[in-house]
């Protein structure tokens, strides 16, 4: 009777762990496939290579870590441990850089925006003798403001 129930228990967790192999199985199908598409991998930015190697190295370690599991051994004194812990310090230096990039980016974009007033005011006063085209100028700066105005007016 007792060996019957270990060994449904044997059988549930192994099932469980099958349905659980096939989901892993399923989910790393496009990122194996992505990085053995060379064609695909060289228009992909820098940072998304990084990112699928690396989500691909943390798999690979972690079904070995499960391996090794299975046969009985204490992957905690493997040499797998410390592979985990590399993968996922590159992880954490690539978001990082990521982030970093990203928060770069968002400022060099708010910084080049063109100052239409300031433009029109630089160009207007170097303008020596033709005061028809200096009003003119002006002018376009004006009604340039006007419709930056309105078209907040709109948008709140």
């Amino acid at each position: 009777m007792a060996e019957d129930s270990l060994t449904e228990g044997v059988r549930t967790s192994l099932q469980r762990f099958s349905e659980t192999l096939d989901t892993v199985e399923k989910s790393l199908k496009p990122v194996v496939e992505l990085v053995q598409d060379e064609e695909q991998i060289e228009k992909m930015p820098a940072a998304d290579k990084a990112r699928a190697h690396i989500a691909l190295s943390y798999a690979a370690n972690s079904l070995f870590y499960l391996y090794l599991k299975t046969q009985g051994m204490d992957p905690s004194q493997h040499p797998v441990r410390e592979e985990l812990e590399r993968v996922k310090q590159a992880f954490i230096k690539l978001s990082k850089a990521t982030k970093a990039d990203a928060e770069v980016k968002a400022d060099l974009a708010s910084k080049s925006k063109l100052n239409m007033e300031a433009g029109t005011r630089v160009i207007a006063a170097n303008i020596d003798g033709d005061k028809g085209l200096k009003r003119r100028i002006k002018e376009a700066g004006k009604s340039n403001q006007k419709r930056k105005k309105s078209k907040r007016r709109k948008s709140a």
